[in-house]
């Protein structure tokens, strides 16, 4: 395949990709979006600063423990420095291989507790979960309540720019009985300086009455219609049958 024709191909993908973002943007238009930020609402959720306590101190035992492996391993190296001279080299030998084997051990349970998909993530969304649960429900009781078909997590998905008007963080944080009434104040005045949407509508000119001529136009209009319609359904006499 040659260089022309992989231009092409590339050529054709993005004429779909653009396709599908302009059929994507133009039924989001259609749509009544609003947006959220969960992550508010997650620092002032009392059941979720809960559950972030409990676990920030089971992932503190977990560092304690990993803390105490790495001591090992300095006092190991250290033992190895101070007798590398005294012992022999089966004695030297077998030393090192201990100290690999725990340096080994420690990168196993670090990634095992704090990697990615580790036990730490499944800790966390475990114990989250009814949480979350809570904050969706709260958000779709909010949305259909505002008629909002489309709802967008700030917190998740950076926008460019916002109309504070759509925002329902403070209403879906009254519904899980949240404190806000700080937060409405500072809201207020956000309200005041935003836009108001400045909605299309079409001109509809009032129709005039029809003049006197216009009427007597119509009726003669009309009239000659029927005379055509009765000469069109009047039964034809016998002498015209014959001819």
């Amino acid at each position: 395949m040659d260089r022309q024709q992989i231009d092409i191909q590339r050529l054709r993908r993005w004429g779909q990709w653009l396709v599908l973002f302009a059929l994507s943007i133009a039924s989001l238009w259609a749509q009544k979006v609003g947006y959220v930020a969960t992550d508010l609402i997650r620092q002032r959720f009392p059941e979720a600063q809960k559950v972030d306590q409990r676990i920030m101190q089971i992932a503190k035992e977990w560092k304690h423990q990993i803390e105490r492996q790495r001591q090992e391993i300095r006092s190991l190296e250290e033992e190895i420095q101070k007798n590398r001279l005294i012992w022999s080299a089966a004695e030297r030998k077998q030393k090192e291989q201990e100290l690999a084997k725990k340096k080994q051990a420690l990168e196993q349970e670090i990634e095992r507790k704090f990697g990615v998909g580790g036990e730490f993530d499944q800790l966390v969304k475990k114990l989250m979960k009814p949480v979350e649960e809570k904050i969706a429900a709260a958000i779709k009781e909010t949305a259909e309540a505002r008629g909002y078909d489309i709802i967008w997590d700030k917190s998740q998905q950076p926008l460019l720019y916002t109309n504070p008007r759509y925002d329902i963080t403070i209403e879906v944080m009254e519904r899980l009985g949240i404190n806000v009434e700080d937060l409405k104040a500072e809201f207020e005045k956000l309200l005041e300086k935003a836009p108001l949407k400045k909605e299309r509508r079409r001109s509809v000119r009032p129709r005039r009455p029809p003049t006197k001529e216009e009427r007597l136009k119509k009726e003669m209009e009309e009239r000659q219609i029927q005379r055509d319609r009765d000469l069109m359904t009047e039964p034809k006499s016998p002498d015209n049958k014959s001819k």
